[in-house]
């Protein structure tokens, strides 16, 4: 199948262009248009392409506009959906994924918003952000015949999540023309965007006027002279949850990577019970597979801004440790962390009785032990 109009949307830019590259797609004409929500508050890069969309929407505070990093042709399958064993297909049917950086959930956005995290809560977006989101839906149809339609219901998250009323059947996903959300594609279960307000998209990409009711913009961050470390308790109990919603079992290792990498960045021990219900798969890999895959992970980080100000991508083990502190922060924490360790492998014993408490806490440990050692080579390596 040829790829047929043109397959570089204008004025993108292509500094994570993976269609080139080992996650290259398959061929196709697409006639339907996916929204996602990122769930975060800046780009990453999609574990190097692996769980890339077509596009990410970028938002530019200062100029009141989105940034589009295109990453596969327009007539190029991506990769941000689930595509379960038989059933339909996802990502190769026809169909053009757009991620939004921001969040379509309401405690997210409250945490956020009291924090200072700058951001779109798509549920409720500025003009800008929907005039600029109009125009590429208005670009895909003029160019590629993406209908400006929808005619489903998105609702909120997280009433959006796993198998809600507005999810289609395959039937339904196969015929379906125009544009939907991650919430109504078959064999997935993520409720993103939400409540996105797809009248209002639809409406000013065909050209009628925008209202001009735009909620506040939240307010910038305010430095704070204590915040030293790259990711806060909040931030990383975020990231833990996405893993968890994004990949419960198919990768044991993303929920194990997150979780030990909340220790290894916080530097304190977090409270409440991140074991959950994890299913067996889960509880090994958080044991034996906390060694590489976590220090390779590509994270922004606030701390090493580019020219425009955003956070750059960079290798969680190469985040940045004051080299004076590195043994004392490590010496001092070890207790707290493996007493936090200890009381929680003792609740999962309890919901779990066949689990030997004992030696889960010890291979804890040595991983730990592991993982100082390697805190203390990088930057000499």
């Amino acid at each position: 199948m040829a790829r047929t109009g043109p397959q570089k949307i204008p004025g993108a830019r292509f500094d994570l262009f993976f269609g080139d590259g080992r996650y290259s797609g398959s061929d196709m004409e697409v006639n339907t248009g996916l929204l996602h929500t990122t769930e975060g508050a800046a780009l990453y890069d999609y574990d190097g392409g692996g769980v890339a969309p077509q596009v990410t929407g970028v938002p530019d505070f200062n100029a009141r506009r989105l940034v589009w990093h295109q990453h596969f042709d327009v007539d190029e399958s991506s990769r941000a959906l689930v595509n379960a064993p038989g059933g339909v297909q996802t990502n190769t049917l026809n169909v053009f994924q757009v991620e939004l950086v921001g969040t379509c959930d309401p405690v997210t956005h409250a945490d956020w918003t009291r924090r200072g995290i700058q951001h779109v809560y798509w549920p409720e977006p500025p003009d800008w952000a929907v005039r600029d989101l109009a125009w590429l839906m208005r670009w895909l149809r003029d160019e590629h015949g993406i209908p400006l339609t929808s005619g489903l219901e998105w609702l909120p998250y997280p009433a959006s999540y796993g198998a809600s009323r507005a999810r289609m059947s395959f039937a339904q996903w196969t015929s379906f023309r125009g544009w939907c959300g991650h919430q109504h594609v078959p064999e997935n279960d993520h409720g993103d965007p939400g409540k996105l307000p797809i009248g209002r998209l639809l409406a000013v990409a065909s050209g009628q006027t925008l209202p001009t009711t735009t909620p506040a913009p939240t307010p910038a961050p305010v430095p704070s002279e204590e915040d030293d470390m790259p990711y806060s308790e909040a931030d990383l109990r975020r990231f833990i949850r996405e893993e968890a919603a994004s990949q419960p079992v198919r990768d044991a290792n993303a929920y194990a990577n997150a979780w030990f990498l909340a220790f290894v960045l916080s530097g304190q021990p977090i409270p409440g019970d991140p074991w959950g219900g994890l299913p067996e798969q889960v509880r090994s890999a958080l044991v034996d597979l906390v060694g590489g895959a976590v220090w390779s992970r590509q994270l922004p980080n606030p701390n090493n801004l580019d020219a425009e100000g955003r956070p750059r991508l960079q290798p969680a083990g190469d985040f940045q440790v004051d080299q004076d502190r590195k043994a004392d922060l490590m010496a001092a924490q070890g207790a707290a962390q493996m007493a936090a360790i200890s009381a929680l492998a003792t609740e999962l014993g309890k919901q779990h009785p066949e689990v030997n408490v004992d030696g889960l806490v010890a291979r804890i440990e040595q991983a730990i032990a592991g993982i100082g050692i390697r805190l203390t080579t990088t930057k000499e390596s």
